[in-house]
C-alpha cells in the first residue's frame, strides 16, 4: 500500500473522539465516557496542525473524554522506524485534501504495522508506507532538492528511493517529529484497570496452564517408569514414551519460564507505576515532618517491594498447584485417607507459624528502618556531632539499638528456621509415621507403598514453595505497610480542561488572579497563617509582598503557584479555579523559584536543568535562548568556563555551582518556562548587588506580571 493510499484510511479531524474510542478499545484499553465538548472546530481547516498550539490541547481532551491519557512524544528523524513499531496504541497526524487527518496505530513489529480504518478494519502496511505520512513536515523541505540531486546524477529504479532516504536521513538527523500522542490509560487508573489494560491476568493464566500441564507430564513419566520398574517389564517399548513424555519438559520449561518473565515484567511495571504516581502526589508538609532518614528508609523498602510481592505471591500459587498434585497422588495410595486428611492439617499448621513469623518480622523491620533513619539523620549531622558531642558517648545510644535489632533478628530467623523443619522434614515423618502400620501387614503391594511415596515427596516440594511463598508475602505486605505511608493515593479522576478556559486567557482585560476569603493552617495548628485574604493580580503588575519570618509568605506563595491548597475561599486564575484547570496547565501558567537551598538543581546537564519546564529534548532555538537568559542573568562567564557549555553536567555528582550561580540558574529556569505570572520567594537572597541589578534588569525585561516577597 503507498502512501497515498494509506492516507485515505484516516480519520478526519471532525471524527477524533471516535478515533479514540475505537483505537481503545481495539488495544483492550478500559475507557468510560465523560461529558466533554471538543473543540474540534480549531482543527478543521489547519493545514499543519503540528505548529497549532491548540493541538495537543484537544487531542488530550478527546483522551481524557475517555478516562486515557494521550502523551505527545517528541522523536528524533532517524528513530521514527522506531517508534512506529512499538508506540501504538497512538494517533498520528498529517495533511491530507487540505485537511487534518489522523492515523490510529493499533501496533507494529519489525515487518508490519496494523492501522485501524474509520470502517473497523485492522490494515497491515509497511513502515515505509507510513514515514512519509508521519514525517511530512520535517521531510517536506528536503525531499525536493534531494529529488533534483538524485535526478541530475540519474540515479533511477529502485537504488532511488533507497539513496533518498538514506540522504534525508543524514540531513535531518537532528530534526525532531512532535506529531505523534500515545494513548495510554491515565494516571488515576486503579491497579485492577491497568492489569487488565497489560492483559495480566491472561499471562498469569498461560503460566498457571503451562506449569500445571508440565507438572502432570512429569507425573505422568515416573508413574509410567516406576510402574514398569515394580513389574519388570522394562524394554524398548516403555522407554519411548518415558522418554518422550520427559523431553516434552523441555519446551513446556522454557514456555513457562517466559510466560513467568513477561508476567514478572507487567507486574512489575504497574506497581512502579502506582508508587510514583502516589509519590507525585505527597503532601510538603507530610514530608518534611518524616525527615530525610525515614524517608530514604521507605523508599529503600518500595524497592525490595516489587520482588517480594511478584516472586512471593507466584511462589504461593505453585505450592497450592503442587500440593494439589500430591493430594491427588495420595488418594491413589494406601492410608489414603489418613495421608489426605494430615495434609491439610500440615498447611493449617504452617499458616499458624507464618501468623508467629508476621509478628516476629513487623518487629524486627521496624527496628531496621528506625536504625536507617537514624543512621541518615547522624551522617548529615556528622559535623555537629564532631564539634558539640562527648565523644566517648558518641556510639552508646547506636550500640543499644544495635543489640535491640540482633535480638529481634534472632527471635525472627528462630521462626523461620523452624518453618524450615517442621513444615518439610516434619511432614516426611509425619507422613511416614501413617505409612508404617501398613508395612508390617502381609501382601504388600510395592506399587502402592511407591505412589504414596511419591505423594509424600510432591507434598515435600509443595511445603518448600509453601515457606518460601508465604514467607516473601509476609515480607511484602509489611513492606506495604511502611510504604503506604509515604505513597499517598492519586486523585480519583484527573479534571478534563474546558475549551472555554483558552478563550478566558486570550482575552487581556480583567484581572489575571483572584484571591477571595483565602484561609489557610497547617495540620494540627491552632492558629490559622493566612485568614481572610483578598488579593487581585492585573497582567502586568509589579507586586512586592513584605513580613517579617513566620507570616505566611512563603505559604502564600506555594498556594498561589497550587502547590498548596486552601482550607476554604476561592483562587481564581483567568476566571477559572483549579477544579476547571488540571494542576499541569496551573503549574505552566505559575512558576514559583523559592529559595535557592529550597530549589533543586538535578544531576544533569545544565541544558536539562535549564528547559525541564519548556521542552525536553529541546530545539536549537530553545537552547539559544536558555543560552542567551544565562548571559542576561550574568551567567556568560560561568558558561564559558564549562568545557561543555550548556551540556555540562551539574548537579551533586557535577559542576558545583556556588549560591549565586545556583539561584540564577533557577531563575532562568523560570523565565525560559514563560508563565503568565512569576513568584520569587526570596530568590534573591544569595546575590551580590551586582548581580541582583542584572537578574532584576532580566526578569523586567522577560516577565510582564511579577509576584516578589522579600523581609523587610
Amino acid at each position: 500500500m503507498t502512501p497515498d493510499e494509506l492516507a485515505r484510511h484516516g480519520w478526519p479531524a471532525a471524527e477524533l473522539d471516535n478515533a479514540v474510542a475505537a483505537l481503545a478499545a481495539q488495544s483492550g484499553l478500559p475507557q468510560r465516557l465523560d461529558a466533554v465538548t471538543l473543540d474540534a472546530a480549531a482543527l478543521a481547516g489547519n493545514a499543519e496542525p503540528v505548529t497549532n498550539e491548540n493541538l495537543d490541547r484537544i487531542i488530550r481532551q478527546a483522551a481524557a473524554g475517555r478516562g486515557l491519557q494521550a502523551e505527545r512524544l517528541s522523536v528524533g528523524y532517524g528513530d521514527v522506524e522506531d517508534l512506529l513499531r512499538f508506540a501504538g496504541p497512538a494517533l498520528f497526524v498529517y495533511p491530507h485534501e487540505n485537511q487534518p487527518y489522523l492515523l490510529a496505530l493499533a501496533g507494529g513489529n519489525h515487518r508490519f504495522l496494523k492501522v485501524l480504518s474509520p470502517d473497523g478494519r485492522l490494515l497491515k502496511v509497511k513502515t515505509e508506507s507510513v514515514l512519509p505520512l508521519f514525517a511530512w513536515k520535517v521531510e517536506a523541505p528536503f525531499r525536493v532538492a534531494t529529488e533534483q540531486l538524485l535526478h541530475e546524477a540519474e540515479i533511477q529504479g529502485a537504488d532511488r528511493e533507497r539513496i533518498q532516504q538514506r540522504l534525508l536521513k543524514e540531513t535531518l538527523a537532528d530534526s525532531r517529529i512532535q506529531s505523534c500522542w500515545m494513548l495510554r490509560l491515565n494516571d488515576t487508573a486503579p491497579l485492577p484497570a491497568r492489569a487488565a489494560a497489560t492483559r495480566l491476568g491472561s499471562r498469569l493464566a498461560l503460566f498457571l496452564t503451562t506449569h500445571f500441564i508440565q507438572y502432570f507430564l512429569l507425573i505422568q513419566a515416573w508413574k509410567w517408569i516406576g510402574g514398569a520398574s515394580l513389574t519388570g517389564q522394562i524394554d524398548a517399548d516403555t522407554l519411548w514414551p518415558w522418554g518422550l513424555l520427559l523431553l516434552s519438559q523441555i519446551p513446556l520449561t522454557m514456555m513457562t519460564l517466559w510466560f513467568q518473565g513477561t508476567f514478572n515484567i507487567g507486574a512489575a511495571q504497574i506497581l512502579k507505576q502506582h508508587l510514583l504516581q502516589g509519590a507525585l502526589h505527597l503532601d510538603a508538609d507530610h514530608l518534611k515532618k518524616m525527615g530525610s532518614g525515614n524517608f530514604l528508609a521507605r523508599v529503600l523498602e518500595s524497592d525490595a517491594l516489587e520482588s517480594l510481592v511478584i516472586n512471593g505471591g507466584l511462589t504461593a500459587l505453585l505450592c497450592f498447584v503442587d500440593l494439589g498434585f500430591a493430594a491427588w497422588v495420595l488418594a491413589h495410595g494406601p492410608q489414603a485417607g489418613l495421608l489426605t486428611a494430615l495434609l491439610p492439617l500440615w498447611v493449617g499448621f504452617g499458616g499458624m507459624l507464618i501468623a508467629r513469623y508476621y509478628h516476629r518480622c513487623r518487629h524486627w523491620t521496624h527496628l531496621r528502618l528506625k536504625q536507617s533513619h537514624q543512621l541518615t539523620e547522624k551522617m548529615l549531622g556528622h559535623r555537629t556531632r564532631l564539634i558539640q558531642e562527648i565523644p566517648h558517648q558518641s556510639h552508646q545510644q547506636e550500640d543499644r539499638f544495635l543489640a535491640e535489632t540482633l535480638a529481634a533478628g534472632k527471635a525472627m530467623d528462630r521462626i523461620s528456621l523452624w518453618l524450615d523443619l517442621l513444615l518439610t522434614r516434619g511432614w516426611m515423618v509425619a507422613a511416614l509415621a501413617a505409612l508404617l502400620p501398613i508395612l508390617f501387614q502381609p501382601g504388600l503391594n510395592p506399587l502402592g507403598i511407591a505412589v504414596s511415596l511419591g505423594g509424600i515427596l510432591l507434598a515435600v516440594r509443595g511445603f518448600t514453595q509453601f515457606n518460601a511463598g508465604f514467607t516473601s508475602l509476609v515480607q511484602a505486605w509489611i513492606a506495604w505497610r511502611e510504604v503506604r505511608l509515604l505513597v499517598a493515593a492519586p486523585p480519583d479522576a484527573v479534571p478534563i480542561a474546558d475549551p472555554r478556559t483558552q478563550q478566558a486567557d486570550t482575552n487581556p482585560s480583567g484581572n489575571l488572579v483572584n484571591m477571595r476569603d483565602i484561609h489557610f493552617r497547617h495540620q494540627r495548628a491552632q492558629a490559622a497563617v493566612l485568614q481572610n485574604l483578598h488579593l487581585q493580580i492585573k497582567r502586568g503588575e509589579r507586586i512586592l509582598i513584605e513580613g517579617p519570618s513566620g507570616s505566611g509568605k512563603s505559604t502564600f506563595a506555594a498556594i498561589l503557584a497550587g502547590l498548596r491548597d486552601p482550607n476554604g475561599g476561592l483562587l481564581l486564575l483567568n476566571g477559572f479555579d483549579r477544579a476547571t484547570r488540571r494542576d499541569q496547565d496551573w503549574h505552566r501558567r505559575i512558576a514559583l523559584v523559592t529559595q535557592f537551598h529550597e530549589n533543586h538543581i538535578f544531576s544533569a546537564s545544565l541544558a536539562f536543568n535549564l528547559l525541564m519546564g519548556r521542552a525536553w529534548p529541546p530545539q536549537h532555538a530553545d537552547l539559544q535562548l536558555a543560552d542567551q537568559i544565562c548571559r542576561e542573568l550574568g551567567l556568560g562567564d560561568l558558561l564559558d568556563r564549562m568545557p561543555a557549555g550548556l551540556q555540562q553536567m551539574v548537579g551533586d555528582t557535577g559542576w558545583q555551582l556556588s549560591h549565586g550561580e545556583h539561584a540564577r540558574v533557577c531563575i532562568a529556569r523560570a523565565i525560559l518556562q514563560e508563565p503568565e505570572l512569576l513568584i520569587l520567594d526570596e530568590s534573591f537572597a544569595a546575590l551580590d548587588p551586582e548581580t541582583l541589578t542584572l537578574a532584576h534588569t532580566a526578569i523586567s525585561n522577560r516577565i510582564d506580571t511579577l509576584v516578589l516577597i522579600a523581609h523587610p
